[in-house]
């Protein structure tokens, strides 16, 4: 849906022309605004899944041992020897899929990032797509890779959020200044 035109412009006591918008224009404007919160967040979540999907792909027993779990689960019983030596072609198979997962949330993410920042302050956006990629990242570590989330880690993350929130503002403050 593209905005409304523009009502019409006014000329200003200081000499500078003044478009005045309709009120679907004005929705619309604001509708965008907050879409902004959207797209970071996929940016995050796709950042999380990139990495997910990537340290799955150059882990040394990932492919493997995926195949085996997979086979015997669909095997209901132990491997043969016939279907073990397939496993080296299963698992060059796996990875490069998981590469081309990789390559493909990557590029999502940097789309969702692009629109985030194309409609919303980049303060807000990056802070958004940090706290989105913190919690999707400790969601799956803990669902795929039974990694222990600490008071520390969540500490530190809460750290790094702050700190990136204070850097942000400072440079909101001092723009403000100039």
């Amino acid at each position: 849906m593209k905005p409304a035109p523009p009502i019409g412009r006014v000329k200003a006591s200081n000499g500078s022309r003044i478009t005045l918008l309709t009120q679907e224009a004005q929705r619309y404007s604001s509708k965008t605004s907050r879409m902004f919160f959207a797209h970071a967040s996929l940016a995050g979540a796709f950042g999380a899944l990139s990495a997910v999907v990537g340290k799955l792909a150059v882990t040394n027993d990932s492919g493997s041992s995926l195949f085996v779990a997979l086979a015997s689960f669909f095997s209901r019983g132990e491997l043969r020897d016939a279907e073990l030596q397939w496993v080296g072609v299963v698992t060059l198979v796996i990875r490069v899929l998981l590469l081309a997962s990789n390559i493909f949330f990557t590029a999502q993410m940097w789309r969702w990032h692009l629109k985030a920042l194309s409609c919303g302050p980049t303060p807000v956006c990056q802070i958004v797509n940090t706290g989105t990629n913190f919690a999707v990242s400790a969601f799956l570590g803990l669902l795929v890779f039974r990694e222990e989330i600490t008071a520390m880690w969540a500490v530190g993350a809460l750290l790094v959020a702050i700190g990136l929130a204070l850097v942000v503002s400072d440079a909101d403050a001092s723009a403000h200044r100039n």
